[in-house]
């Protein structure tokens, strides 16, 4: 990441923005989806996801 370059991020809603909570750390997700932005000089990069969850076994599989 270039210097002045700062990273939002949200575990609901749409789109993650200025406005987002900032990652400075760690983030603890049980289940559900985060979404991630770069922001550089106020221009926004692509939109990260990622889906955590856990996976229930159902039957003899």
């Amino acid at each position: 990441m270039n210097r002045g370059t700062e990273v939002y991020y949200i575990t609901y809603g749409t789109e993650p923005d200025a406005t987002s909570k900032k990652y400075t750390g760690s983030v603890q997700i049980a289940t559900g989806e985060v979404k991630d932005v770069a922001i550089a000089k106020k221009e926004k990069g692509p939109v990260a996801k990622e889906t955590f969850g856990i996976v229930k076994k159902i039957g003899n599989y």
